[in-house]
């Protein structure tokens, strides 16, 4: 028994399909509170030191993919630099994480969320001993979509016991940009899979197979209950 942290994170929006915005995907990562992870943070922020990473500030994986925000400036290698960090601390890590994909052409806004909320559910249901043998279950969200929001209030609140949910701050937890980081992988193997990689993604992972190898090493942390 005990706590189960979840940190959920999307890519993409719910609204219109558009050619830059083709998939929803919704990520939680789980981490058990039993497995400490403090020496991995610290090591982290030691080595984000080495770099250019503003101290204060979430690690945000598609900006530093697409060189903009407050990368705009950064050479690819200071990029380069804190996504490997990041991963490296994935890596490192006792975590899994489940993502969910759903192709924005296949649904209207209203019926996606509805299969948002219809495959959240069949999955916890499909694990629930390993979530009923919490005490307790915290769910950190940004609150970036309130349909989401609203979504996972509802499902983990009806289905699960003990539910508390956290307004979070990307830069207060790694393991949220965790989630952003998985999310970002997720969405580039499905613009692979479908030939839709563009300019910037293929700069960035510039490297022979180095894309790809990116992949499967995250998807070694996939849920598998």
């Amino acid at each position: 028994m005990g706590i189960l942290s979840v940190f959920c994170d999307e890519a993409g929006t719910l609204g219109a399909v558009m050619p830059h915005d083709p998939y929803y995907i919704l990520t939680l990562v789980f981490h058990e509170q039993s497995k400490p992870i403090a020496e991995q943070v610290k090591h982290l922020e030691h080595s984000l030191g080495e770099t250019k990473h503003v101290q204060g500030k979430a690690i945000h994986t598609g900006p530093i993919i697409r060189q903009n925000e407050s990368y705009a400036n950064q050479s690819i290698d200071e990029r380069r630099h804190q996504f490997f960090r990041l991963m490296a601390f994935i890596r490192s890590c006792d975590l899994s994480y489940k993502s969910f994909m759903f192709k924005k052409t296949e649904y209207d806004s209203v019926n996606l969320v509805g299969r948002i909320s219809r495959e959240l559910s069949l999955f916890i249901r499909d694990n629930l001993p390993y979530f009923t043998s919490f005490d307790r279950v915290i769910l950190y969200y940004d609150s970036g979509q309130p349909q989401v929001a609203k979504v996972l209030s509802s499902v983990f609140n009806t289905l699960l016991f003990d539910v508390e949910i956290r307004r979070v701050r990307p830069a207060d937890y790694y393991l949220f940009q965790t989630a952003d980081l998985i999310c970002t992988l997720e969405l580039l193997a499905a613009k692979r899979d479908n030939s839709r990689l563009t300019k910037s993604d293929k700069a960035f992972f510039y490297k022979s197979g180095e894309m790809l190898r990116q992949i499967k090493a995250i998807r070694k942390k996939r849920f598998d209950q």
